[in-house]
């Protein structure tokens, strides 16, 4: 059965709602998603964005936000709060994006997250997205610490959730590790054999990483059988499967969200959303 994805409203870091007599198209487009984002039906589910500098974060939350592609390179100085409403099977959801620098460190414990990411929710997300440069091996060893922060985060708020007698305050979350320019990967192998090979969408990959590096394939097995995390590949500057990205991520979420945080469940999550990945399923734009 195939999942129907369509995002709509769309904002960013939006400001508190205009006065009632303002009748702007802007304040009339910030009142109608405040209104959706206090209104009791609609599922809220937020997603964190992470990552070392450079990997090209921002450029995937810009293109889900808005299809769009900076050339020039700046480094995000601060996190950054996105908001869109998606509907999924007939049901509309909230997507919070947390866009995050790639200086943040990802908070252990709720009083590091306090003094360094106060009101921005980054323990309390839905899903992480871990991002690294696919020509950028440090890259990689740093998406490994950040999700190694993240999983000691998520077991000590829960061991502290047990003690208290309430297990069920902490719910499953899904990581999915992401491997961002593929593109770059894909014109270096054409330059190096005279081919010419450029991207354009689904092409045939070549196994290295970097000369003398570990293969795609090999990283890829890292991430699902070691580290328990979906993996994805992607190209921000083309747009090549970043709806599909965020699409699974709120549906493993919201899956994931009337379950226990026992391993199995917390496991299934990242399951689910691999094999929504793997499916490609139906996209509506």
């Amino acid at each position: 059965m195939s999942t129907c994805f369509a995002s709509c409203v769309r904002c960013s870091n939006p400001p508190p709602p205009a006065p009632p007599s303002s009748s702007s198209a802007s304040g009339a487009r910030r009142g109608s998603h405040l209104l959706l984002r206090l209104h009791p039906g609609v599922q809220r589910v937020t997603v964190a964005v992470l990552g070392a500098r450079g990997v090209g974060k921002t450029s995937i939350v810009e293109q889900f936000m808005r299809s769009e592609f900076c050339e020039h390179y700046e480094s995000s100085k601060s996190t950054q709060t996105h908001y869109t409403s998606v509907i999924m099977n007939d049901h509309m959801y909230e997507l919070k994006i947390i866009d995050c620098p790639g200086s943040v460190r990802f908070p252990v414990t709720s009083l590091q997250e306090w003094n360094d990411h106060r009101g921005v929710g980054l323990l309390s997300a839905s899903a992480y997205v871990i991002v690294y440069d696919v020509t950028d091996e440090d890259s990689f060893r740093s998406a490994r610490l950040l999700r190694e922060r993240i999983v000691r985060s998520r077991r000590r708020r829960r061991n502290a959730a047990v003690a208290a007698g309430d297990a069920a305050a902490v719910a499953p979350v899904t990581i999915v590790v992401v491997a961002n320019k593929i593109d770059l990967q894909i014109a270096g192998a054409g330059a190096g054999t005279g081919t010419g090979t450029s991207f354009h969408g689904p092409a045939v990959f070549v196994e290295r990483l970097t000369q003398g590096g570990s293969s795609r394939r090999d990283l890829g097995n890292v991430v699902r059988k070691q580290w328990k995390c979906a993996y994805a590949e992607c190209s921000a500057k083309y747009n090549w499967r970043i709806v599909a990205l965020f699409r699974d991520l709120v549906k493993a979420a919201v899956d994931s969200g009337g379950e226990s945080h026992h391993h199995h469940h917390r496991m299934a999550a990242s399951s689910r959303v691999q094999e929504a990945l793997r499916n490609n399923r139906c996209v509506i734009l």
